[in-house]
C-alpha cells in the first residue's frame, strides 16, 4: 500500500471521519460562538505574503496582527474543500501540520498534538512518519524566518499537548 501522509493526506483520517467529521477542516467565522486560535488557521509571518491572491482567494484573513502571522478561515460559501489540493491552491502550513503544531519547549523546536478534537490523537503510532515529515517542514521555516520562531513562542493553543520522545 502506498504511504500518503506525506503528500496532505493521513490515511487514518477517512476511518475516523464519523467520530470527528474532519473538524481540522471546520474553521470558525470571525461571527461564531467560538471563534478563537484553536479554530482557525494560523498563517506564520510571511507565509500570507509570499503566495499569489490568484491562489490564496478561499481563505478569508479574520486578524491581520496575530503575533505577528494572521488568522483565517476557508470561505466555505465559495469554495468545496473537499477539493482542496496544495498543487492547485493555497494550503498553509497550519492545514499540513495538523493534527499537529509546532511549539518551542526547553529551547527546541517539537510538536504539539490537538488531543481535544482529533480522534487520531489516541493513536498517535499511526501519526510517526506525518511527525516526522512536519517536523522537518517547521524546522525548514524557521530556519529561513527568525520571526517564525519568535511567533511560535507566542502561540498558546487550549487542548495541544507536547510530544516527547516519538
Amino acid at each position: 500500500m502506498e504511504n500518503t501522509e506525506n503528500k496532505g493526506y493521513i490515511l487514518g483520517c477517512q476511518n475516523n471521519s464519523d467520530i470527528c467529521h474532519y473538524r481540522c477542516c471546520d474553521q470558525s467565522t470571525t461571527t461564531s460562538y467560538d471563534f478563537c486560535q484553536e479554530n482557525a488557521i494560523l498563517l506564520y509571518p510571511g507565509e500570507w505574503e509570499k503566495e499569489v491572491k490568484e491562489r490564496k482567494k478561499h481563505i478569508l484573513i479574520s486578524d491581520d496582527d496575530n503575533h505577528t502571522g494572521k488568522l483565517g478561515y476557508c470561505d466555505k460559501e465559495n469554495f468545496d474543500q473537499s477539493q482542496c489540493n496544495p498543487l492547485q491552491n493555497f494550503k498553509p502550513l497550519d492545514c499540513h501540520s495538523y493534527p499537529f503544531f509546532p511549539v518551542i519547549a526547553d529551547g527546541k523546536l517539537k510538536l504539539a498534538i490537538d488531543s481535544k478534537r482529533c480522534p487520531l490523537s489516541k493513536d498517535i503510532q499511526q501519526l510517526r512518519e506525518h511527525y516526522r515529515f512536519i517536523l522537518n517542514e517547521w524546522m525548514r521555516v524557521v530556519g529561513n524566518n527568525e520571526k517564525v520562531k519568535t511567533w511560535i513562542g507566542n502561540i498558546s493553543l487550549d487542548g495541544y499537548e507536547i510530544i516527547d520522545n516519538f
